[in-house]
């Protein structure tokens, strides 16, 4: 009923993929009542060698994604997420989300050989509630921040003392490059 990774340091040596992500066998979709995952003060660093500047080589690099968990609370607290190009992905309904004390630290895209935007923090439509707290979000190249869902059916979202700082060049195109979209 709980899962929890706590003070680890995990160097993924790796152009795509997730660190940590979920899976369940078809037709098992419903939140799994009492059961928690608790992620915390632990280190995850990419490999910068498969995001070089105009390249798509890193596209669908992210850390932690959700997408089948189906747990009734998903913590992502205190840790430091380097060098991906999406850092925590949240998806499904039923699952109070938590997101707070996290460092999401260089990461993004040019974009130049896709379409696909870099984001740091990925809130699916579908999340009924996720509280996001004293996050730092520090790009080294273009990204969002945060992407909080494309309709109105994503619920209570907390938004609170969370910062945001890129330190590159001015960026004069493209409005999908922001902090919180």
């Amino acid at each position: 009923k709980e899962a929890k990774y706590v003070g680890n340091t995990i160097t993924y040596n790796h152009a795509k993929g997730a660190v940590i992500t979920w899976y369940r066998a078809s037709g098992q979709l419903s939140v799994d009542a009492g059961s928690k995952f608790l992620f915390k003060d632990n280190t995850i660093t990419g490999n910068a060698a498969f995001r070089p500047s105009g390249s798509s080589t890193n596209l669908q690099s992210y850390a932690i994604e959700s997408l089948s968990s189906y747990m009734s609370e998903f913590k992502v607290i205190g840790n430091t997420v380097s060098l991906f190009q999406d850092c925590v992905r949240l998806r499904g309904a039923g699952t109070a989300y938590t997101v707070e004390d996290n460092t999401f630290e260089n990461f993004g895209s040019n974009g130049a050989a896709s379409s696909t935007v870099a984001i740091g923090l990925w809130c699916y439509s579908d999340i009924d509630s996720a509280e996001i707290r004293r996050n730092r979000f520090i790009f080294s190249e273009h990204g969002t921040a945060a992407y909080l869902g494309d309709s109105d059916t994503a619920g209570d979202l907390t938004l609170e003392d969370n910062t945001f700082y890129y330190p590159g060049p001015p960026i004069a195109t493209n409005n999908k490059y922001i902090a919180w979209y």
